[in-house]
């Protein structure tokens, strides 16, 4: 695993798990975890935003166990959500990254509640996700309206002195949208992937107190958290 090419042959599969939680126990024994995460998730090379792009995926687990390592500073822990990143899937790159670019090219100082509502009046993006699609992101929405959602997922952005505004923005938001997803009469329920946009978000107050991770990467990560949220 040392070498990046064998690396990424076997990212996406599960089979391999134990063999990415082992390099990364090793990695972090011999560097610390600091130094670890900084190599593998904030490098801004194609190898660190490849396995950034997996800590988004699976529901959003793998940044969800980075962030319990992260805050508890237990190295074991930041070992296994590294490994979890590694064997999931990257298609959620397709969103996270030309969003970022296009928000490069043009700024905006867009609200997630704003966003929200202009996702509610684009039919194009509320007709995208259909019922046979086994992921309504990935098979519905960034196959039928992915210039769409790409647009207004760019215009969320972060600028160094909002990171503590903006934070809290996100956790609002995503309990705002789990709490108002019903349909009455009917019985109220939450939503299985809401309630995890919820449980993560209260983990980046704990990255942004990281004094190790750069403010340009607490963006990032956070940028990254609220377009997800909006898709």
């Amino acid at each position: 695993m040392n070498d990046k090419a064998t690396f990424a042959k076997y990212l996406g599969q599960e089979e391999y798990f134990s063999d990415y939680e082992a390099f990364f126990q090793k990695e972090i024994d011999a560097n610390g975890w600091e130094s670890v995460l900084t190599e593998h998730l904030f490098a801004h090379d194609e190898h660190a935003d490849n396995l950034l792009v997996r800590m988004y995926a699976g529901f959003l687990h793998p940044i969800i166990h980075l962030g319990f390592g992260v805050e508890f500073k237990q190295p074991a822990v930041i070992a296994e959500a590294l490994a979890q990143a590694a064997v999931h899937d990257d298609w959620i790159g397709k969103l996270l990254l030309p969003a970022e670019e296009k928000a490069n090219e043009k700024k905006s100082e867009k609200g997630l509640f704003d966003l929200i509502k202009k996702i509610q009046t684009n039919e194009k993006i509320v007709n995208a996700p259909q019922w046979e699609d086994g992921n309504k992101v990935r098979d519905g929405l960034l196959v039928r309206a992915p210039d769409e959602m790409i647009n207004l997922a760019s215009q969320w952005q972060v600028k160094a002195e909002e990171l503590e505004k903006k934070t809290a923005e996100i956790i609002m938001a995503a309990a705002f949208f789990t709490g108002a997803a019903q349909n009455p009469p009917k019985q109220i329920k939450f939503d299985f992937y809401y309630m995890h946009c919820i449980n993560s978000s209260i983990f980046f107050s704990s990255f942004l107190k990281q004094e190790w991770l750069s403010t340009s990467n607490k963006i990032r990560l956070l940028e990254w958290k609220g377009r997800l949220d909006l898709a």
